[in-house]
């Protein structure tokens, strides 16, 4: 069953429509009453509903997205009536996760989306699936923790801002595929941003590929951190990393190309080579 299907307690036939009748003997007055006049009493109001319009999520639950036969308009979430689009789908879910978890699960495909993830809590809401390979635009993660990532590319569109991954504000991303962004050599794109607390995590065996980055492929500051297990990419022409104020990256092996090299200031720190003990915070979360 989707998640957050408008309540329907009154549906105007005509919203906002007024009824003008002439005063006899009065010219150029007239009565006015509404006219808007309800068809559609939709249902009484119950504990269900109510729980469903706090935005809390009270079931594990699976919205489904597909570029090619979704609807916006008219579909459900459901695995017949399909979103077009995933931020459609991920604005159905509650914010307050309930304790459970979300699955955006989006079918194979390109769309042309910056995706936006904000202020969900209390749960995991996972983006993807394993065995799907999907491409996006870009994506925004805030003050959302436990965001499990299946998307397999990022490619810079018109659409996308100055990043492929941003991921701020104490949010958390766990990338759980291997992953390419591509920059299209884009002036002013930092790859892989993580600052004001955010965390972004590999799990082991991942691989994170950057190509084609003009500016900076990883950036990282303001108590940002970054923990990556295996990094590559060719074709850029800026810097691989710059972390700044208090900023951590960290990886077990890289083969990413970037002629600029590595900047540190600030008090940012790269961490290179199996770590026996890794920066608090970084260990990646399990996966169920």
């Amino acid at each position: 069953m989707p998640v957050n299907t408008p309540v329907i307690d009154r549906v105007s036939t005509y919203p906002g429509r007024v009824k003008l009748t002439p005063v006899v003997g009065e010219e150029n007055v007239y009565d006015m009453v509404r006219a808007d006049e309800p068809r559609v009493l939709g249902t009484l109001i119950n504990k269900a509903l109510l729980d469903q319009k706090a935005y809390t999520l009270t079931s594990n639950v699976t919205i489904y997205g597909n570029g090619s036969t979704g609807n916006d308009a008219t579909g459900t979430g459901e695995s017949t009536a399909p979103y077009k689009t995933i931020q459609r789908a991920i604005n159905t879910i509650p914010k307050n996760l309930g304790g459970l978890s979300a699955v955006i699960d989006i079918a194979a495909g390109t769309y042309d989306e910056v995706l936006s993830v904000d202020n969900f809590s209390n749960g995991r809401l996972y983006l993807g699936a394993v065995d799907k390979a999907v491409t996006i635009s870009g994506l925004s993660v805030s003050r959302s923790i436990d965001v499990v990532s299946y998307i397999s590319n990022i490619k810079r569109t018109e659409k996308t801002s100055n990043f492929l991954i941003r991921v701020v504000h104490v949010g958390k991303v766990l990338i759980n595929k291997n992953l390419v962004l591509d920059g299209g050599l884009g002036t002013g794109i930092s790859c892989l941003v993580a600052a004001h607390g955010g965390i972004l995590t590999s799990e082991s065996g991942i691989t994170l590929t950057i190509n084609n980055s003009e500016n900076t492929c990883i950036y990282s500051f303001f108590g940002g951190m970054i923990h990556l297990d295996s990094l590559a990419g060719t074709g850029n022409t800026g810097r691989g990393m710059y972390v700044d104020t208090g900023g951590v990256v960290s990886y077990k092996s890289s083969t990413l190309s970037a002629p600029l090299g590595n900047v540190t200031i600030a008090g940012g720190r790269i961490w290179t080579g199996t770590q026996t003990d890794a920066p608090s915070g970084l260990t990646p979360a399990s996966v169920e």
